[in-house]
């Protein structure tokens, strides 16, 4: 029997501790599961999450995601083409849409 809740916690303790010395083989093994099931749920956490994008404008955005798109193809496709499809999103970026769309002879 204890005074106070405080006491109550600080006896609580002193018992927990005693029984983790006691069998630290077991002890040591339990906190390593704790932890392991820790980082897992905290890294799904991480993955479920929605990037924010506030303060971006919507054009921004649309940007980035083309290039997000582009690097995704560019792991497909040879690096000359992907030198091709940099220089061309490039001016199209500085408004030179009608020359940097692809010519095409007939």
């Amino acid at each position: 029997m204890t005074c106070c809740k405080k006491c109550r916690l600080c006896r609580r303790a002193k018992q927990e501790k005693a029984r983790r010395e006691a069998d630290l083989p077991t002890s040591r093994l339990a906190e390593q599961v704790r932890q392991r099931e820790h980082r897992l749920r905290k890294c799904e956490e991480a993955a479920a999450r929605p990037v924010s994008r506030a303060g971006l404008s919507a054009q921004a955005t649309a940007s980035i995601e083309e290039i997000i798109e582009n690097l995704r193809h560019a792991q497909r496709v040879s690096q000359a083409g992907l030198r091709r499809q940099l220089h061309r999103l490039a001016k199209l970026g500085r408004g030179e849409a009608e020359q940097a769309s692809p010519k095409t002879e007939t």
